[in-house]
């Protein structure tokens, strides 16, 4: 009997190594696929998938990101930190992005963009991940653009300690999370300047849009748009 038990559970452990090899088999032949359709897609001059995804991502949906100054993407991916890490091929960023979390490199800075970058408001883990990547990194940034939810929303850490965030509900005039003082760049681009056309009775006269949190994040950092959908990098969940 206790031969049949040992030999049943050796049986099981087989099958179950099996189907996980087969299961990463079958992923990486997806990658691949998706990787050589694009490289084709590309020598054609076409539009690739995954920018095409982004792109209509953008306007429908949820666009959230982290920027620091490095091009260590292994050490920004530990910060975060970037659960179950695996490697994206170019191109596959965007769907990556879309399920979790995508981590790569551009312009003199490391990106990490998607889903669970905004966390649906859970500012707390927000502000701990600025505070870890900006005490390796010296400054770190965020920015959240919600179209669907019309919630938008910055935030900047150096050395470890935040120094200003804030992200709104425009749709129902609600400040989420306010900290620090307004900053010079925020001045500069006319952020809460009251729209003296603003005639109703809303507490907050002046609310962001989608091309406001873009044109912060090119003067805080850079905006990952250009290098998102051909980069190679991490993804995962966070």
């Amino acid at each position: 009997m206790d031969n049949w038990i040992g030999w049943l559970l050796a049986a099981l452990s087989v099958l179950a190594l099996l189907l996980f090899v087969w299961h990463g088999l079958q992923r990486w032949s997806e990658i691949m696929r998706r990787y050589r359709h694009n490289e084709d897609r590309a020598r054609r001059g076409e539009p690739q998938d995954g920018a095409k995804k982004r792109r209509k991502a953008r306007k429908s949906g949820t666009l959230a990101w982290f920027a620091v100054a490095t091009d260590d993407v292994h050490g920004a991916a530990r910060a975060l930190p970037l659960r179950t890490a695996t490697l994206a091929p170019a191109g596959d960023g965007p769907f990556r992005a879309a399920e979790g979390l995508f981590v790569f490199k551009g312009d003199g800075f490391v990106y990490a963009v998607g889903e669970d970058a905004w966390q649906r408001g859970d500012f707390e883990k927000i502000e701990g991940a600025l505070e870890r990547l900006s005490r390796n990194y010296g400054d770190a940034t965020w920015f959240c653009v919600d179209s669907l939810s019309s919630c938008f929303g910055w935030a900047t850490a150096r050395g470890g300690t935040l120094r200003r965030a804030w992200c709104g509900n425009g749709d129902e005039d609600r400040v989420l999370w306010q900290f620090g003082e307004l900053t010079l760049a925020e001045r500069e681009l006319g952020f809460f300047v009251d729209d003296p056309r603003d005639g109703t009775d809303d507490e907050h006269k002046w609310w962001p849009v989608a091309a406001d949190v873009e044109a912060l994040a090119r003067l805080w950092s850079k905006d990952p748009d250009a290098a998102f959908a051909a980069a190679a990098g991490l993804a995962g969940r966070w």
